[in-house]
């Protein structure tokens, strides 16, 4: 029986919860070949192709309506205005889901994955001994490449990404036309925001009878005059590449969407605007450790219509300046924690802002941290999550709708309301909406939070938002994220808490299991949907100087057997960061030994380089067996943070160990 749609939405919803200016961002391509190498382009490969005949042929049939008729994806069906034409989109069972998702890719994004699959059908199957490893493919030489052809003359322009291939055809899933290879870069490699790539096979991969490659009639013209592939004529023009045109079998060129820019756009909108007071304040009482005031503000809410965006709304709108449209002040709860047995620093406390896991509350930060910040001298601001407690609807549990797979333009934006939040109230902070005399504050003593000194306590939900904040925000000293993974094609297929994700969606479109893999179409066509608010691509800048702010010292937790965010989708949003994991290390990450980032021993600090020399520390601790919330349950991760959130209180430089 094929489950409904709403049943699929509900359990991808329960899974994925577990799991600046407007204009384009100046990031390069995160890859570590060799640009220059061996670029002889006069001699090409120098292969004699001749000495075989009848070899496969890569498939070019711009008359076709078939998706891979020619390569996927293509700038041949990217509009002028950037939005994607996903009409040729396979979808044979017919599933809404499907449909709902091409409708909604069509306008809502300007560009393909950063993290997706290109696809080349074959009139037969390949020798797969034939393609490079994952670091041959970097190579001058390599027989299949992923390559950036965004600026010439750019340090990055040629720079080759490392590839991993799949074989797949059209039996038992006719989502494939036919025998299709499928590549893509290892995941930890983002490519850049709105940056152009072309991916070739060259003639010198063999099919599975020893023949080379044929190349198309069709593509013969193609590669001379099709506009779809002028930037790869310009790359094998420019001596960048070793590859000359009569070894491209088969090739295609696209532009990646600028998966932050709307993040960076909502962050300098609540930049220049201002701030709310307080208003309701209750001092709750004191234990033996703190303070506690309640309170309220208004917080902006971007999400357009009626919460919780079951079936339409949810999404953000920009208007004609390029502005983030406000649809709502809402009211958010705020638990103000403050320390009780020591005395407040001169410039206010230094605080940590706590970002719950979904299906917890604006409580959830005492009960997971067990109130050990408040011990350690940190005040604590803790909040509901976007349809959490008084910002959802009713009784109804309406956070599950925070991950909304039944309607995406929902799904896409909640990380991203969630990272708002966080930024609004960093400027809260910074703004001294905290700052409370003592006849307010309920013991009689002035309140004042340290402008100089906000941190960030990220778990679950909270830590996937904070990844985002990290990489737009300009107050952030440092955080901690607890179940920070990234990557949605493999929260898709590794999920298994609470239920199979992999078998319910293979299920909705009528595949077997299996066949369900990080380069399905469908897994692939979601991973373009969810770029906007995937971790992976927000991981790369937190260790630049976010324009007005700084690189930041960040730390990260990993359980290995965390069935809710998959450990290897933490592993690629450290490796897209740019920092190491901490020894021991349990599983190795082959972007990380790729990327040449060496595992650190402990202790660590000062161990990254930014791109201007700032050293920060910053690392990602794996626990052997841990789970889901191995940052409050293991005894050596919580005395980490706990010494991490103290060095940042203090002033000092965080150290990563026990």
């Amino acid at each position: 029986m094929r489950l409904t749609t709403p049943i699929l939405a509900l359990a991808l919803a329960a899974a994925i919860a577990a799991c600046g200016d407007g204009g384009t961002s100046a990031l390069t391509s995160d890859v570590t070949a060799d640009v220059a190498g061996d670029t002889t382009a006069s001699g090409g490969l120098g292969i004699d192709y001749a000495s075989t005949s009848g070899g496969v042929v890569a498939r070019w049939d711009t008359a076709s309506s078939d998706w891979t008729a020619t390569p996927w994806p293509s700038d041949r069906y990217r509009r002028a205005d950037g939005t994607l034409d996903l009409s040729r989109f396979p979808n044979p069972g017919g599933a809404t889901l499907v449909d709902d998702y091409v409708t909604y890719g069509e306008t809502a994004v300007d560009g393909w994955s950063r993290n997706g699959a290109v696809y080349f059908q074959l009139s037969g199957a390949l020798d797969m001994a034939s393609l490079p490893t994952d670091e041959e493919s970097r190579d001058a030489r390599s027989l299949a490449q992923l390559v950036d052809v965004t600026t010439p003359g750019s340090a990055s322009y040629g720079a080759r990404f490392p590839l991993v291939f799949h074989a797949a055809d059209a039996t038992g899933d006719p989502f494939y036309m036919g025998p299709t290879l499928a590549l893509r870069a290892v995941y930890g490699f983002p490519l850049a925001d709105h940056g152009r790539y072309c991916a070739f096979l060259t003639r010198g991969l063999k099919d599975a009878g020893g023949n080379y490659l044929e190349r198309a009639p069709a593509f013969e013209d193609a590669l001379a005059n099709d506009a779809a592939l002028a930037p790869l004529r310009e790359l094998l023009g420019s001596g960048a590449t070793a590859i000359a045109d009569v070894d491209i079998a088969a090739a295609t060129c696209f532009t990646t969407q600028d998966a932050t820019r709307d993040m960076r756009r909502i962050q300098g909108f609540l930049e220049d605007r201002a701030t709310p007071e307080l208003t309701e304040l209750v001092y709750n009482g004191a234990t033996a450790h703190f303070h506690e005031i309640v309170g309220k503000y208004l917080t902006p809410n971007f999400q357009e219509g009626v919460k919780p965006y079951l079936y339409e709304g949810g999404d953000v709108r920009f208007d004609a300046s390029g502005a983030p449209v406000v649809q709502e002040e809402e009211t958010v709860r705020v638990r103000i924690l403050v320390p009780k047995n020591l005395p407040m620093p001169s410039a206010g406390w230094p605080v940590v802002l706590y970002g719950h896991g979904t299906g917890g509350n604006w409580k959830s930060c005492l009960d997971a941290t067990d109130g050990d910040p408040l011990q350690d001298g940190l005040a604590m601001l803790c909040i509901d999550q976007p349809l959490h407690g008084i910002r959802g609807v009713g009784d109804d549990e309406n956070f599950l709708n925070s991950f909304n797979f039944l309607n995406p333009a929902s799904g896409r934006m909640s990380f991203r309301q969630s990272a708002a939040d966080v930024i609004w109230l960093a400027k809260m902070v910074a703004d001294g909406r905290f700052d409370i005399p003592g006849e307010a504050t309920g013991y009689g003593k002035n309140l004042r939070l340290d402008p100089d000194k906000i941190m960030f306590f990220g778990h679950s939900h909270g830590g996937l938002a904070g990844v985002i904040v990290l990489g737009v925000d300009t107050r952030l000293k440092g955080a901690v994220l607890s179940g920070a993974s990234g990557v949605m094609a493999e929260t898709i297929v590794r999920r298994k808490d609470i239920i199979d994700i992999q078998a319910l969606v293979a299920n909705t479109i009528d595949i077997d299991t299996p066949l369900l893999d990080t380069f399905h179409p469908v897994v692939n066509l979601a991973q373009t949907l969810v770029d906007a608010t995937d971790p992976v691509n927000y991981a790369p800048y937190w260790l630049e100087r976010v324009t007005g702010g700084h690189a930041k010292h960040v730390f990260m937790t990993e359980g290995t057997m965390d069935q809710a965010s998959p450990a290897v989708g933490a592993d690629a949003v450290a490796a897209a960061a740019g920092i190491p994991l901490v020894e021991d290390v349990v599983n190795a990450s082959r972007a990380h030994a790729l990327k040449g980032i060496a595992p650190v021993s402990m202790p660590v600090s000062l161990d990254v380089a930014t791109s201007n020399g700032e050293l920060v520390t910053a690392g990602l601790k794996q626990f052997e067996g841990g789970d889901h919330f191995v940052a409050f349950t293991d005894a050596n991760a919580r005395l980490i943070w706990r010494g991490f959130l103290r060095a940042l209180r203090a002033g000092e430089t965080p150290v990563i160990t026990p």
